[in-house]
């Protein structure tokens, strides 16, 4: 055999070795049968999920999430995000929130008003994201389903003359929010106050 046949017969050899350890390494069922790539979500399944993450953000209180509501817009990608939307009566509740918020003394990160307003209108998206929760926006809203520090405004007595329930003094057992006592109306709440606008501060 000439030497170029033994050459040829040689590269034939390791063509047919390379094919043989192919066949068995190259997944041919995916090569075959490619997985398709998976179908980007739509604009409705966007916007519901951010909206179910906003949702989740508020955590025990709904009732603030249920005051504010929502349409959608698009970024300068055309990427769809949800917008909250506040009425009057909402975006004053905010600002009263907001102060009393900051008023608090156990406060650590104080938010401006303008600065919740973006966060629960324009910007509700980005502020509920997970990478936002440990945000000043994200600590008001766990300020605001909080049980609120209270005291009693004014001392009461009953028909035998004995008080019970004395100004400056903590209101013990009370459910009531943040949120709630902010909200509530001077009817309901009419002899509470919280604890930092107490009568008797040296006496709480």
């Amino acid at each position: 055999m000439s030497r170029s046949r033994r050459i040829a017969c040689n590269l034939i050899a390791v063509l047919v070795i390379a094919a043989l350890i192919a066949a068995v390494l190259i997944p041919w069922d995916k090569v075959l049968n490619p997985v398709p790539k998976p179908e980007p979500p739509t604009k409705e399944q966007t916007l519901r999920g951010q909206q179910q993450d906003i949702q989740d953000a508020f955590g025990d209180n709904q009732q603030f999430y249920s005051s504010i509501s929502f349409t959608d817009s698009v970024d300068e990608d055309g990427n769809p995000y949800c917008v909250g939307v506040l009425d009057e009566k909402t975006d004053a509740l905010v600002a009263e929130l907001v102060n009393a918020y900051n008023a608090d003394p156990e406060t650590i990160k104080p938010i401006t008003e303008e600065e919740a307003r973006y966060s629960l209108t324009d910007g509700i998206v980005q502020a509920c994201s997970n990478e936002m929760k440990n945000s000043p926006f994200r600590e008001f809203l766990g300020w605001c389903s909080e049980s609120a520090n209270l005291v009693y405004k004014e001392t009461y007595y009953d028909e035998n003359g004995n008080p019970f329930c004395v100004s400056g003094e903590k209101v013990i057992g009370s459910t009531i929010t943040n949120y709630k006592f902010v909200m509530g109306s001077s009817d309901v709440f009419y002899n509470y106050t919280f604890s930092w606008l107490a009568p008797n501060p040296g006496n709480p």
